[in-house]
């Protein structure tokens, strides 16, 4: 039998999917704060609907109920607060009253038609008096308080969890009031009420997801505008992605690895025709990469323009722990190597891939070219010796 206050997990896991499958939230300063309050509210009502599913039951002591709106405040308040957030409007439900209208005292009902506060009113009440702060009424707020007349105070030494209400399960406390000193009052709302009314406010949050879809959806709009049209250099194409990489939030790094491909400068006939065979490759990598991301298809172009870092099966042992220290452990720029560095331990790396295999296809003089060339003809090294175990 389903629990018929289950909160289902599902939906804050599609708000946290949402949120999480586009990097703008996290990237673009428009969206920084939001997406900080949203990492707030997911992680908080993670842990307070798994709190609410694993406490159906009516609190059993004090402790119990009190825990139990610790947990309801910061549902109800993160929902509030991420709606007010998103749309820049109050949610919907601020003027049901249809959970507490049944509250009662001493077995009669404590509200008439007329003096029935808003829901989340008498939540904010109850809350309040719960975690044992006064609540008072003035000029101010006397509208939404109206089962209160104007600078009463509401006070309360005591919940109670334990009532046994032979009708239904119910949870309350001991009220006292400012204008009545000799009298006391002891209030009962319905637990399943109170669930259902959590509940209800937990079922907002995938009006929440779907406008964080509808920000993403009008950032995709936006990047859609942006075509890049290929030129014949390949080089400018390669600005033009990082351009288009940079406005989409997509690390560059892949980027910036295939510039250095078609920039370096050579003084070796090897490398000369090495690089030229590696470039006439790429080249239609750059083309499908235009292509996706001209239809936004960010992933598929990166995953295209991935291509570059293609390894060789076939190659001696320790191949794959030399290349791991040459782009790890190696500056683009040389500088003073200190005597058990990482940097002389990723150059002598490169000195063994570069002896064991990369000669095959590069020439690499270690005392003049920079790291980042070094880096380079070893990525082309490995460019080709890949497409050569392909062709086999």
């Amino acid at each position: 039998m389903v629990n018929a206050f289950y909160f289902n997990k599902k939906i804050i896991e599609d708000f946290r999917s949402a949120v999480n499958k586009s990097p703008i939230f996290a990237r673009k300063n428009e969206y920084k704060l939001l997406y900080s309050k949203a990492c707030v509210l997911m992680n908080r009502i993670d842990s307070a609907i798994s709190y609410f599913n694993s406490h159906n039951e009516k609190p059993k002591s004090e402790e119990e109920l009190i825990l139990y709106f610790v947990e309801a405040a910061i549902l109800k308040d993160g929902v509030y607060q991420m709606y007010e957030n998103l749309f820049r409007e109050k949610p919907p439900l601020i003027e049901s009253k249809k959970w507490f209208i049944d509250a009662q005292t001493y077995g009669k009902k404590l509200f008439e038609k007329d003096v029935c506060p808003y829901d989340d009113t008498y939540f904010e009440y109850l809350r309040a008096l719960i975690f044992a702060h006064p609540f008072e009424t003035s000029k101010g707020c006397r509208s939404n308080r109206v089962f209160m007349s104007e600078g009463e105070i509401h006070m309360s030494p005591w919940v109670i969890a334990n009532y046994n209400d032979p009708n239904r399960e119910v949870v309350g406390l001991r009220i006292y009031s400012n204008k009545t000193l000799d009298s006391l009052e002891d209030i009962f709302i319905g637990f399943s009420n109170l669930k259902n009314y959590l509940l209800e406010r937990y079922n907002l949050i995938p009006k929440l997801t779907d406008k964080i879809n509808d920000i993403i959806n009008s950032e995709k709009k936006t990047w859609l505008g942006h075509k890049i049209v290929h030129s014949n250099d390949f080089y400018l194409d390669l600005i033009e992605i990082e351009n288009v990489y940079k406005e989409r939030f997509i690390r560059i790094e892949t980027v910036s690895d295939y510039k250095d491909i078609y920039s370096i400068k050579c003084d070796s006939k090897l490398n000369i025709e090495s690089i030229d065979k590696v470039r006439f490759i790429l080249n239609n990598k750059i083309i499908k990469a235009i292509d996706y991301l001209n239809n936004n298809e960010n992933d598929n172009a990166e995953e295209e323009l991935c291509f570059i870092y293609k390894r060789p099966k076939n190659m001696h042992e320790f191949a794959h722990y030399e290349l791991e220290k040459i782009f790890t452990y190696l500056p683009n720029e040389r500088a003073k190597i200190e005597i058990g560095s990482n940097e002389e331990w990723g150059l002598i790396q490169a000195k063994n891939f570069y002896s064991k295999y990369a000669y095959k296809y590069v020439f690499i003089d270690f005392e003049n070219y920079s790291y980042n060339e070094i880096k380079t003809l070893v990525t082309v090294a490995c460019i080709l010796g890949f497409v050569e175990e392909t062709k086999k």
